[in-house]
């Protein structure tokens, strides 16, 4: 039988948003396919469990979000609620979720969320219920490096995130230079004896084919080639450095250049307001510019094919004629 992993996915079974952390946690998920056993850490049973229908259609869900926050429906929070303190209700002990600390069965587990104070509190007792290695997914240390850049909450919590991560086997790093500054923040600390930190590089999503005549492929081809469009696919927040690409845009628009910027993104709404105070400035003003906030795949997909220069347009023709 293949291996079993356990595959944490408290927070992004609870929202629809699609930021890249959220991108990465659904592809590893199916990348995984029947070899995941996605749970969660549910704070009204007090315990992990399994994912409910409701929660793998989150997963799979296409609408975009308006938020990055976790959604717990009344209804959900009930059905815990009775099993966790209503006797006569459920098979389980109070205080214990789908998941049997007398079955070992899982032979792996991993924890590829930026997880929250209650759920690292919960962690070790999922750990208790693997017989393999443990790991977790670093993606990088900007709340530690650019505090100003980063929604005060996220750097108030970052430093226990980053000791948490020490009860793990092994950690993954998106990056070389996430590995770096995680060895490093531990050797500050003064850590003897941390896990092994692997350099292991994000890959990239498939092209997206638009489902939408003529905005993808050759037919995009046919428009104007005087049409430009620059497409920026992103959170609106404050590390992203938005100002500076408007700034830039604003300047080619005074000197005549002409092109519409096209910005695609949730907004986080503490480091994000000056990019969005910009963005409506730079609008009012009349220039070129469209933001759309958060977008479902399809039409992610139509706007990349938009965003094609007419070089690459050309090339795709002589490609394609070949």
């Amino acid at each position: 039988m293949p291996p079993t992993v356990l595959l944490d996915l408290t927070h992004t079974s609870h929202t629809n948003a699609r930021t890249g952390v959220q991108r990465v946690v659904r592809s590893l998920g199916t990348a995984l396919g029947d070899r995941a056993r996605p749970v969660c850490y549910d704070p009204y049973l007090g315990d992990w469990r399994d994912l409910e229908g409701w929660e793998l259609a989150n997963l799979a869900a296409e609408a975009p979000a308006a938020n990055r926050g976790a959604r717990w429906p009344l209804r959900a929070r009930l059905r815990s609620w009775i099993r966790r303190f209503g006797a006569g209700f459920s098979s389980s002990k109070p205080g214990q979720g789908g998941l049997d600390a007398a079955q070992l069965g899982n032979d792996a587990l991993l924890a590829p969320e930026l997880f929250s104070r209650k759920t690292a509190g919960a962690l070790g007792r999922l750990r208790s219920r693997v017989r393999g290695p443990r790991v977790a997914i670093f993606y990088d240390a900007i709340a530690l490096r650019l505090p100003e850049l980063t929604p005060s909450r996220t750097v108030a919590r970052f430093p226990s995130y980053l000791q948490e991560l020490l009860a793990f086997d092994g950690i993954a790093a998106i990056s070389e230079d996430s590995r770096q500054s995680l060895l490093d923040y531990w050797r500050w600390l003064g850590i003897g004896s941390a896990p092994p930190v692997a350099a292991i590089t994000l890959g990239v999503d498939p092209p997206m084919e638009s489902s939408e005549p003529g905005e993808n492929g050759l037919a995009a081809s046919k428009r104007s080639e005087d049409t430009r469009t620059l497409l920026c696919v992103s959170t609106i927040e404050g590390r992203k450095n938005h100002l500076a690409l408007l700034d830039a845009c604003e300047r080619l628009w005074t000197r005549g250049v002409r092109f519409e910027m096209r910005l695609i993104g949730l907004a986080q709404p503490q480091t994000g307001r000056e990019a969005l105070e910009k963005i409506a400035s730079l609008q009012r003003a009349g220039r070129p510019l469209r933001y759309d906030g958060p977008v479902d795949d399809a039409t992610l997909a139509s706007a990349t094919g938009n965003a094609r220069s007419p070089f690459t347009r050309r090339c795709s023709r002589d490609s394609a004629s070949r």
